[in-house]
């Protein structure tokens, strides 16, 4: 009897131990995970110079979906087009936190991630450059159609090779309010990359409309009628103030009291 107690109490601990082992290590994984939530939207780098040419940068994260788009242009104001390079992913899963020390003046904070390679192609947007492709062979092809996107996966273009399609892509990013800066690399590298550039062309700008990106810098006052410290002012007299860039006249949130007067502040459109 007192054997068969030992032999029972001995496959009692060692049953719960195997369930705090499996436990410990459930929780573990769950907590290395994150949500997607936070990347939703689209994201750009606004018209700059690389190299002759002119180029925006644009990543729209849609649940596990991501597209990126490298859109060149001939002129400064990136208007006329030339060529666009687009990649769409998929999967896209959000791990471990990254911290960057070396991030502004406290350091940076973001997460891991990876994604599948699902599409890879080019697209000549001028005439133009569709002659050039066709007369160079440009990716291994010579029958481009301007307006027309083409497969470059796994095709040399230039001095590179483009990764091929289902390829896994290891990446991380540092997420400072709505600016986001990435970094990411294939699979065959085996790792993830080891920093991340906070460089202005790698800097996303999450878009609030169509056309323009967040604007987190608050503006100046250039000019205010009356003047500061003016005498002689009724008091009726309207209060002008003109601020350094343009302002939403519906929603203004203000504050005009101090240790003599108070009031309320209306913006107009003019």
């Amino acid at each position: 009897m007192e054997k068969n107690m030992k032999k029972m109490l001995y496959v009692l601990v060692i049953t719960f131990l195997s369930f705090t082992i499996y436990s410990c290590a459930k929780k573990s994984d769950s907590s290395s995970s994150s949500s997607t939530t936070e990347l939703e939207g689209t994201w750009v780098v606004s018209c700059y110079a690389s190299g002759s040419k002119y180029l925006i940068k644009t990543i729209t994260v849609s649940g596990t979906s991501v597209v990126e788009k490298y859109e060149y242009h001939l002129d400064s104001s990136c208007a006329t087009d030339y060529d666009t390079w687009e990649t769409t992913y998929t999967s896209l899963a959000i791990g471990d936190e990254h911290t960057d020390d070396t991030y502004g003046s406290s350091g940076g904070t973001g997460h891991k991630f990876t994604m599948t390679v699902d599409t890879n192609t080019y697209t000549p947007l001028s005439a133009s450059n569709v002659t050039w492709s066709n007369d160079n062979s440009w990716c291994g092809e010579s029958d481009w159609v301007l307006n027309t996107p083409q497969s470059i996966a796994g095709k040399t273009c230039g001095g590179g090779t483009w990764w091929n399609l289902n390829i896994a892509i290891y990446g991380m990013y540092i997420l400072d309010g709505t600016k986001l800066m990435p970094s990411y690399q294939s699979s065959t590298s085996g790792s993830y990359p080891s920093s991340v550039s906070s460089e202005t062309s790698n800097t996303f700008c999450l878009v609030q409309s169509a056309t323009s990106c967040a604007d987190t810098t608050p503006p100046t006052v250039s000019s205010i009628s009356p003047t500061d410290g003016q005498t002689g002012v009724s008091v009726s007299e309207n209060i002008s103030v003109t601020f350094s860039e343009t302002m939403d006249f519906n929603s203004p949130t203000v504050n005009t009291d101090n240790t003599t007067c108070y009031g309320s502040l209306a913006l107009s459109s003019d």
